[in-house]
């Protein structure tokens, strides 16, 4: 466990693909309040909770609304022995499903958010934000297997750079490209083609759970009109080749 920094939990921002600013969040909230169904942890027998909570650790409940697979999360803490709703971040439940292996959990000031810093396939690291964390705290321990369905939300799309980009020996990655077989040229660089190109990269500038996706476009759907899981900023005929976007996990 680590402590993390207050504005990288600052949710209100997650809502923008969505067409909703702050004020708009709050409008929502007396529905959400009154409607809203409680997040049950659902620990299943192989995945039961492997670290008890320790007694001081703050009472947390989540609320989810319109429904359990998409809309809202509500962060309800206890304080001073009353209720009170902490926080609020939209949510979706469908997505590529994996394993992760977790390296390290970074709370918030709060300790009923987090960060989680995972390593899915023994390769890619990952962070990521778990809307259920509250629930399922006893779930996290270091080197255990989680098993997590990922999703992002896209804040940006559009047609990405083609252009080939040249790695000389000084770029870290220029001795493991030259090793496995890429072709040095006449300038002592590596060139690597990008139309085409699927990559990951991360954008920490921003948040620890925001990244930078870019690969061909294979398919747009129409986004929902209730707050929901698809992003409506950006669900437009695209034009043909590659795009990138910038989403948060």
């Amino acid at each position: 466990m680590a402590d993390g920094r207050a504005e990288d939990f600052d949710s209100f921002g997650w809502f923008q693909p969505f067409g909703l600013d702050t004020q708009g969040v709050f409008e929502l909230l007396p529905k959400a309040l009154q409607e809203a169904q409680q997040v049950d942890p659902g620990y299943v027998a192989e995945r039961h909770a492997t670290r008890p909570l320790d007694p001081s650790e703050p009472e947390g409940e989540l609320l989810v609304w319109p429904t359990r697979n998409s809309g809202l999360t509500l962060l309800l803490a206890k304080e001073a022995g009353e209720w009170a709703m902490t926080g609020c971040w939209p949510f979706l439940t469908s997505g590529s499903e994996h394993d992760a292996e977790i390296e390290r959990v970074v709370l918030a000031p709060d300790r009923l958010r987090a960060m989680i810093e995972a390593r899915i396939g023994g390769e890619l690291a990952l962070t990521y934000h778990d809307y259920t964390f509250a629930a399922r705290r006893g779930l996290y321990v270091k080197g255990f297997d989680h098993r997590l369905v990922l999703a992002g939300i896209a804040h940006f799309f559009g047609p990405a750079d083609t252009t080939p980009v040249k790695l000389g020996p000084d770029a870290p990655s220029f001795a493991a490209l030259s090793k496995g077989g890429a072709a040095v040229g006449e300038d002592g660089m590596v060139t690597i083609e990008t139309r085409g190109m699927a990559a990951i990269f991360p954008r920490e500038a921003i948040a620890p759970n925001a990244y930078e996706v870019r690969g061909p476009v294979v398919r747009v759907r129409k986004p929902s009109t209730r707050c929901s899981a698809s992003p409506s900023g950006w669900c437009k005929s695209p034009s043909r080749g590659s795009a990138t976007t910038t989403m948060w996990t």
